[in-house]
């Protein structure tokens, strides 16, 4: 692993279980849970039609440092936007691979 690539700062963002509407039923809500240094990029070139190919929703993906954790069912906010977590992938460089698809909008 290059620490050089993980140079953008990514807020990951936990379903937030307590969350109530105005009328106190339960409503679909995330909340910052942690932030960390890694890599971002979309997906390019041969990656993006590889994925295409199979009806992949996956648009690109993020690198960080190995993490306990981490969940296909968290967000992450980069530059104020939402991505949702497709996949969450452990490598042998003692990191986490994460697949990712431009998401919802709540949070």
């Amino acid at each position: 692993m290059n620490p050089g690539k993980l140079n953008k700062r990514l807020n990951f963002q936990l379903k937030d279980v307590d969350a109530k509407g105005p009328d106190g039923e339960p409503i679909d809500s995330f909340k910052d849970g942690f932030t960390v240094w890694g890599s971002f990029s979309f997906l390019k070139g041969r990656e993006y039609f590889q994925a295409a190919s199979i009806n992949s929703e996956i648009q690109g993906k993020t690198e960080i440092r190995y993490r306990d954790g981490v969940t296909a069912d968290m967000k992450i906010k980069y530059k104020n936007v939402l991505y949702d977590i497709v996949s969450v992938l452990p490598t042998e460089r003692h990191t986490l691979l994460i697949m990712w698809k431009r998401g919802g909008m709540n949070g």
